[in-house]
């Protein structure tokens, strides 16, 4: 299997949250409304592996530092930057933000 750098803006309603710890990342689940491309500072368009995901429930592994920049509330909408890996979908620090009008977020 090749790997291929891929990233996806994801934004939908938080079904579930189990924020990181010592030794696990953070588990998103996110009910999927809108996938959008993610581009490269030069403009480029990142493979985008998620575009069917569409109405799907994904679960979104999410790393302690990735984390630390998201306030997450389960019920809320969410959009973050999320890319597929082999073992399944993590997300970036590079976009993320909760809820509009949620505090914090």
């Amino acid at each position: 299997m090749q790997i291929v750098e891929n990233w996806s803006r994801v934004r939908g309603r938080v079904e579930s949250w189990t924020p990181p710890s010592a030794e696990a990342p953070g588990l998103l689940r996110v009910h999927v409304t809108h996938v959008a491309p993610v581009r490269t500072s030069g403009g480029r368009q990142f493979p985008n592996l998620l575009d069917e995901s569409t109405g799907e429930t994904v679960s979104v592994q999410v790393p302690q530092r990735a984390a630390d920049a998201l306030t997450v509330t389960v019920g809320k909408d969410i959009e973050l930057d999320v890319r597929r890996g082999r073992n399944g979908f993590f997300a970036g620090r590079h976009h993320m933000k909760g809820s509009e009008g949620a505090e914090g977020q």
